[in-house]
């Protein structure tokens, strides 16, 4: 498989698990989306700055948000997608203190660390639905206050 057949891969893998999360997720699932989108929308606007730590701080905000939403819910994946988002900052780590590895190393690793928490989120959804739950409103703290 070429570079761009993966990339083409990851996006739709992305931007699909991000709506059937937001659709058939509950408060979790979805706060675990917007966190997902954040980070995305961030990386991409913060990664032409050229600064060397955006990457790996955007990162780990995401992996303080996963491991406080670990503490918080009750739901497995949540560890799968820290525990992903924890090997995804190794990879930084790993740049960091050698500087010779080859970029698409870099890039590919962090897309198969991301993939791998994407699909945990689906799973969780998948999950849910399997056991019968009702999908989720918006989560409480997002909910308009009426009257």
């Amino acid at each position: 498989m070429d570079g761009a057949t993966l990339h083409v891969f990851y996006l739709v893998s992305t931007f699909l698990i991000w709506a059937v999360a937001w659709w058939k997720g509950a408060e979790p699932e979805r706060i675990c989306v917007l966190a997902l989108v954040v980070n995305y929308l961030a990386g991409g606007l913060l990664a032409p700055l050229g600064v060397w730590w955006v990457l790996p701080a955007n990162d780990g905000l995401l992996l303080a948000v996963l491991l406080w939403m670990s503490l918080r819910f009750d739901r497995w994946w949540l560890l799968a997608a820290a525990a992903a988002q924890v090997l995804l900052m190794l990879v930084h780590v790993s740049v960091l203190g050698d500087p010779t590895l080859d970029m698409r190393v870099y890039v590919g690793s962090r897309w198969i660390f991301g993939i791998l928490g994407l699909y945990a989120l689906l799973l969780g959804v998948g999950e849910r639905w399997l056991a019968g739950e009702a999908p989720g409103g918006w989560p409480r703290r997002l909910r308009a206050r009426r009257g």
